[in-house]
């Protein structure tokens, strides 16, 4: 078998990425984000009215996302707001492009 010029991730590495695809894989989180997006903050209490869960279920999933670093929030009172971490989805989306980029490298130097 010829060896590739490219080295494969490391066990660190493919962790790394894997954390992230698994994050982003959860449709409400995908959801989320998207919607997200598409504002510069958004209440929980607004959030749960363009999904069929629970205020609990999206609390959690936005937990998820703040302790990735892809979200922040801020409390304003009982309410709490959220909003994208734009330089944390920027790396993320350099990574996931590193990442894919690597295997087309590898399939053209077969």
């Amino acid at each position: 078998m010829k060896q590739s010029k490219f080295a494969t991730f490391s066990e660190e590495e493919a962790l790394t990425h894997t954390r992230f695809l698994k994050l982003i894989a959860d449709p409400t989180r995908l959801r989320i984000l998207s919607l997200l997006s598409q504002r510069k903050e958004i209440g929980v209490a607004d959030l749960v009215k363009y999904f069929a869960v629970d205020q609990s279920n999206i609390s959690h999933q936005l937990r998820l996302l703040r302790v990735a670093g892809l979200v922040n929030c801020r409390r304003d009172g009982v309410r709490v707001y959220y909003r994208l971490q734009r330089e944390a989805l920027v790396s993320a989306g350099d990574a996931t492009n590193a990442l894919i980029q690597s295997w087309i490298d590898g399939m053209e130097a077969r």
